[in-house]
């Protein structure tokens, strides 16, 4: 504390003194200081407070103005351990504890701080700062707490945890997006699904959850136009024509997973320009072409094992109208030795008619021991019976010769025209009393019996010629 000034000499003005306005001693109550002239000082002073322009209400109060430190001075606390310095070198304050800068405010560069990253301090965050347009710093809620973790540059981050980021399948480059392996879309409510979108056109691919959970892919939305639906069973409704295109061949396998190189395949190879089914290697397998009525389902067209086929209906080839292009139904064996190409007509699954072609003639056999019958304008006109014996319905008319060798043209053995092959031919009518008629323009011109010969008009001879009657040419002319 202060000595007394009990036997010292002060200056006879006591102009230069500092004293209490009163005069009196200072005590818990602070009093301004003024000199020995009267005149006030800024200076408010107590036993224990110390103001500036104002009384004390502090140790330390000053009403106004700046408290100015030399440079790379410090505000201290107690010993060096905390404190406030100040440097114009580099325009910064520095808060320093335990005699080291921990904080550094920068006029440029904002705020450093001297040490972090050692994981020794730790706790629960439960706010962030933030910095606002008006540049005050404020508290932001942080949500589900503090977040750490580290990425890969171009990864799409996830979380690893509650509070932990990290890279997940999916990576950005450009404007592609990559997903690596699976990208799963689930939906507890509504549709499940992708949709694409480029200058107006919309399409969706994925669950309809409207319509059993089919997947489906659409032109728009799901239910406007789908193109492509499936349902849970498998099975497939396209909207529109499937085209298969590929420059050597294109084909659509249908497969049974169940059973080896058991698959139907209709196809287009590009060698052949054909369109062909095929069930490779499997001999015993069969092709059923079908069509549903809606209540029963009824087959079309069957191609077996062998390469046989049948149909259920009718066969048309061409359209008939106005069409003009030839219409040709072609039967082409091998030229292999047996090889016969034939239709065969069957009534119960027995051979009735077979029309064939065979390396050496062409025929057409009735097989079943039943008549042949040729028809035009629905009736008959020849008729063929079993056992070979043809009859026509009208004339027959030949642009040829009518030739008959070592055979007969009759009914039977009793009326026949014949040959023996070589020299002789006969007119032969067996039945007592028969005639034969020669006749000209539907009239008899020459009638045979058993016992005469009429002429219905002249006969003529070559002038070299004559008549003969009788065996022993009893009469000639």
């Amino acid at each position: 504390m202060g000595t007394s000034l009990t036997g010292k000499n002060i200056s006879t003005t006591y102009l230069g003194l500092l004293k209490t306005t009163d005069n009196a001693v200072i005590g818990s109550t602070a009093k301004r200081l003024t000199d020995g002239n009267g005149t006030d000082s800024p200076l408010y002073l107590s036993t224990s407070k110390l103001g500036i322009g104002v009384t004390p209400t502090e140790a330390l109060t000053i009403s106004s103005g700046n408290i100015q430190l030399s440079n790379d001075n410090k505000i201290q606390f107690g010993t060096s351990d905390v404190y406030i310095s100040g440097t114009t070198s580099t325009d910064n304050i520095q808060l320093g504890i335990q005699g080291a800068t921990k904080l550094t405010l920068h006029q440029t560069t904002g705020l450093t701080l001297a040490q972090y990253g050692g994981g020794t301090i730790t706790g629960t965050v439960t706010q962030r700062l933030g910095v606002t347009s008006a540049g005050q710093v404020v508290e932001i809620p942080i949500g589900g707490g503090a977040v750490d973790g580290s990425g890969t540059a171009g990864k799409i981050t996830k979380w690893t945890d509650s509070d932990t980021i990290g890279d997940s399948i999916m990576s950005e480059s450009g404007s592609t997006i990559s997903i690596v392996d699976t990208l799963k879309i689930n939906a507890t409510t509504g549709d499940s699904l992708l949709q694409f979108n480029i200058t107006g056109d919309t399409y969706s691919m994925g669950i309809d959850n409207s319509d059993e959970d089919k997947f489906k892919l659409a032109y728009g939305v799901f239910g406007s136009t789908d193109l492509l639906a499936i349902d849970v069973d498998g099975n497939s409704i396209f909207s529109g024509k499937i085209t298969i295109n590929k420059e050597s061949s294109s084909a659509l396998t249908i497969s049974n997973p169940s059973a080896t190189n058991d698959y139907l395949l209709i196809g287009h190879d590009a060698s052949l320009n054909s369109l062909y089914t095929s069930r490779a290697e499997n001999s015993y397998g069969t092709h059923t072409f079908r069509q549903w009525d809606g209540s029963t389902t009824r087959n079309i067209l069957t191609l077996d094992a062998s390469q046989n086929a049948t149909f259920e209906g009718d066969v048309n080839i061409g359209s008939g109208g106005t069409d003009s292009n030839d219409k040709r139904l072609l039967i082409n064996s091998g030229d292999g030795a047996g090889g016969e190409a034939y239709i065969n007509l069957q009534r119960n699954g027995a051979n009735n008619f077979l029309l064939n072609a065979t390396a050496t003639n062409t025929q057409i056999r009735n097989v079943a021991n039943l008549p042949l019958l040729f028809y035009t304008n629905n009736d008959i006109r020849q008729t063929i019976s079993a056992d070979g014996n043809t009859t026509f319905a009208g004339n027959v008319l030949l642009s040829g010769y009518l030739s008959v060798t070592s055979n007969n043209i009759g009914t039977g053995a009793t009326r026949w025209i014949g040959s023996d092959g070589t020299t002789s031919t006969w007119f032969y009518n067996v039945p007592t009393g028969g005639n034969h008629y020669f006749a000209v323009n539907n009239s008899n011109q020459l009638s045979i019996n058993e016992n005469n010969s009429t002429f219905a008009g002249d006969i003529s001879l070559p002038d070299s010629k004559k008549a003969i009657f009788g065996t022993g040419n009893d009469l000639q002319i």
